[in-house]
């Protein structure tokens, strides 16, 4: 099967899963977590047995009874309730200790692990005290970030919203200065939300009738056009009713180990195609693409590249200091996703 097509299949499955039609939870064998009635018991019995290390408020003895929290999780990972309730509690006191590392490690582990009906690290944000140190605001920043990128990678818009905005507030005084990308990340996942909702109908069209053009063309510009996910997208569009996109995805989907004289080539393409009002968004696909072989190529062709990217940055932030700086440095393919919206 190929990848792409695989990939198109996977989407609409990931779709299914956020429908409830399927207990992904199951297929992926998490674990249920304990009951609430449960969890309390064994974090009462859990600081019972732990009272020694509770009393010592030094930072040294706080340091001391996470790691103890951590090594104890570890030694009874197949013991659900304690591993859980140990887990819970590491994150728990790491919040209130300004742990940012350790709590953070515990709320992957339950993540993991556990078919939890929500993300932990919010509550751990939403937990955190209010005067971090330096270091630690910029590790939860880092983090935070890339978990909410990930989750929009996988289309839990409405996730990554939430953590975004608890971030903000969290940080607010620690991190005035990131408050704006925070704020903007968390509108972005809420707009990508709401549009994804939208396609519940062309999703279940192609649950049943998969080469239906008008839904694969609406799935494939969401992706394209709006998220700026073009490897989901382009399988979509390539059985879509958007000519001339269909045709240009289509031969892009079929080459195999393109060459970088063939990837420029589909990548002017893709540039020609967004130069029209309604296709503007195809930019973000050929610049990407422009910024994967810019390296590889000399010349004048290295100059068209290069002042191709630098006019998406510009025409996303303007022609001030900072846009010019972003002009000449070298950006990741990531970080170019949405500059020629």
């Amino acid at each position: 099967m190929n990848c792409r097509n695989a990939s198109m299949i996977a989407v609409v499955f990931q779709f299914l899963l956020w429908s409830g039609s399927v207990l992904l939870a199951q297929e992926e064998g998490l674990r249920q977590p304990p009951s609430n009635k449960e969890l309390k018991d064994a974090i009462v019995s859990i600081r019972k047995l732990m009272d020694h290390q509770y009393q010592d408020k030094t930072p040294k003895g706080r340091a001391a009874l996470l790691k103890l929290l951590q090594q104890t999780a570890g030694e009874s990972a197949d013991d659900t309730l304690n591993h859980y309730a140990l887990l819970s509690e590491c994150a728990f006191a790491a919040s209130k200790f300004g742990a940012v590392e350790e709590g953070w490690s515990a709320c992957q582990e339950i993540e993991s692990r556990y078919d939890v009906s929500e993300l932990p690290h919010i509550d751990f944000i939403k937990r955190i005290k209010p005067n971090l140190n330096g270091y630690s605001a910029n590790v939860l920043f880092e983090e935070g970030v890339e978990l909410a990128q990930s989750l929009i990678g996988a289309d839990e818009f409405s996730v990554a919203s939430e953590l975004a905005k608890s971030l903000s507030v969290s940080l607010r005084s620690q991190l005035p200065h990131a408050k704006t990308e925070l704020e903007s990340l968390a509108a972005r996942a809420k707009l990508l939300d709401r549009k994804y909702k939208q396609l519940k109908s062309d999703f279940k069209t192609l649950e049943s009738d998969p080469a239906n053009e008008k839904a694969n063309a609406n799935v494939g510009e969401f992706y394209c056009l709006t998220k700026g996910d073009f490897e989901q997208g382009l399988p979509f569009l390539a059985k879509s009713t958007v000519s001339p996109v269909q045709k240009l995805a289509k031969h892009e989907l079929g080459l195999q180990d393109p060459t970088t004289p063939e990837r420029l080539t589909t990548a002017d393409q893709w540039w020609a195609m967004g130069e029209t009002k309604k296709l503007k968004g195809f930019k973000k696909l050929a610049v990407e693409q422009y910024q994967s072989i810019v390296e590889e190529l000399e010349g004048l062709s290295k100059v068209k590249v290069q002042g191709r990217i630098n006019e998406a940055i510009l025409s996303k932030y303007g022609k001030g200091d900072t846009a010019t700086q972003l002009a000449n440095s070298r950006w990741r393919i990531g970080e170019l996703s949405n500059l020629a919206s």
